[in-house]
């Protein structure tokens, strides 16, 4: 059973999200702005508020926060904490990217799925630049050419790879902790070594060592049945429903 509520998830997400980025309040909204990356999934919004009686202006002026800053208006939040939300935002013009179980496990219930012929390690410096590359290509966005390699271990996170014969071919990132919880990110698997049990594995590895550092509860979401199934292997059960809503264009 898990322990934590959907108030003290909510609360996990907005602690995690503000370490690094611009943080603007606007009304019972604050936006999360990356200053250097543009990635869509790097900048959103999330209710701090009572947003029951939301005016369309103060979600106008959100959006206008975002616009300036040269970032897309997006939403992520726990639809359980503000149920109301999924209209509003819908009458508002904006479109839903995804709607998905918020899943968690303890660290009493995690599994370690085995993988014949693969290791699984902490992520080194010499290993970042590979990681961006073949973790981009498997979410099919373009890999970035410049800029600073973004370090999953930044602020108290980390992250694993999983390697075949010294080349990675899959791994997963852990968010700093905050009230107890970390985030389960980037599960990633080279597509030439789908169907292995590689992105569980990677699921596993980052999971205990986010509970090795210190955290009582991992989460993630799955963006696919299909990655579902494979968090599933690892002990994640659903305990919440993760809302994610953009502006279309």
């Amino acid at each position: 059973m898990i322990e934590s509520s959907v108030e003290h998830l909510q609360r996990f997400l907005i602690d995690v999200a503000a370490p690094g980025r611009e943080v603007v309040a606007v009304g019972p909204f604050t936006a999360f702005l990356d200053p250097v990356d543009p990635l869509r999934y790097l900048n959103y919004a999330i209710p701090t508020g009572d947003v029951r009686d939301i005016r369309r202006e103060t979600l106008d002026a959100l959006r206008q926060a975002f616009r300036e800053r040269d970032r897309l208006p997006r939403f992520e939040y726990l639809h359980e904490h503000a149920p109301g939300l999924r209209d509003l935002l819908a009458s508002a013009g904006m479109e839903r990217e995804l709607s998905t179980p918020l899943l968690a496990v303890e660290a009493p219930a995690l599994l370690q799925p085995s993988v014949d012929g693969l290791a699984v390690a902490a992520i080194g410096d010499a290993d970042l630049s590979t990681w961006r590359t073949r973790q981009a290509r498997a979410f099919r966005d373009e890999p970035a050419t410049d800029g600073p390699l973004r370090d999953p271990r930044a602020g108290g996170g980390g992250a694993v790879v999983v390697r075949e014969g010294g080349e990675i071919v899959g791994g997963a990132a852990w968010s700093p902790i905050a009230t107890g919880v970390s985030e389960i990110r980037g599960v990633f698997c080279v597509a030439a070594f789908r169907g292995r049990g590689i992105g569980g594995a990677a699921t596993a590895a980052a999971a205990s060592a986010a509970f090795g550092a210190g955290a009582h509860t991992c989460v993630l979401t799955p963006g696919s049945d299909e990655a579902r199934r494979i968090y599933a292997r690892a002990g994640f059960t659903g305990v919440a429903t993760s809302e994610y809503w953009a502006d279309p264009h």
